[in-house]
């Protein structure tokens, strides 16, 4: 695309969720090849947090894990901190997603609790890898499958039993906040 058209910019989005964190920094070295190549907006960077659904979160992984990813994420940055073609937007970004890595609980107000998103986070996966014939556990590094691993399997009762308690506790700040 680049190549065969006439660009200003080419623009990419990305939504930072637990996973992509293992492979962000590739990316990063892939797309600052490119603007070396094409030029400092080709491509031009635009890095967001996804939030919702809560377990798919880079919150969703256990803190010294998060800690990894943003020890990374940091090296990365300051081997490219002088670099003209890595741009301002795109340094705040990274800088953003380190804070968030490092400081904040929560992906939002409404989120469950870190217990109940790594059962989700590892119900979905499991189910995902049922569904379409692949393995989390040959996907991804080892650090991140020994904390798969770790997560106990649940049951559709303890599940719809965990849902109820954090509906009922969400129910009660509310009306106390009333």
């Amino acid at each position: 695309i680049m190549e065969s058209a006439q660009l200003d910019s080419f623009n990419v989005m990305l939504t930072i969720n637990g996973l992509s964190l293992y492979s962000l920094t590739d990316f990063l070295d892939q797309c600052m090849e490119w603007k070396k190549k094409y030029g400092a907006n080709k491509p031009a960077l635009s890095i967001n947090l996804l939030r919702f659904p809560s377990f798919m979160s880079g919150l969703a992984l256990p803190l010294d894990l998060r800690k990894k990813r943003k020890a990374e994420i940091e090296r990365w940055y300051q081997a490219h901190i002088d670099n003209p073609l890595f741009q301002i937007h795109e340094r705040e970004s990274l800088i953003r997603l380190m804070d968030y890595l490092d400081t904040v609980q929560q992906p939002h107000s409404n989120s469950s609790d870190s217990t109940t998103a790594a059962l989700d986070f590892k119900t979905f996966y499991q189910q995902y890898d049922q569904r379409r014939g692949k393995s989390f556990e040959k996907t991804f590094p080892k650090e991140l499958t020994d904390w798969y691993k770790s997560i106990p399997a649940k049951s559709k009762s303890s599940f719809l039993k965990q849902k109820y308690y954090t509906l009922r506790s969400m129910a009660r700040e509310k009306l106390n906040r009333l």
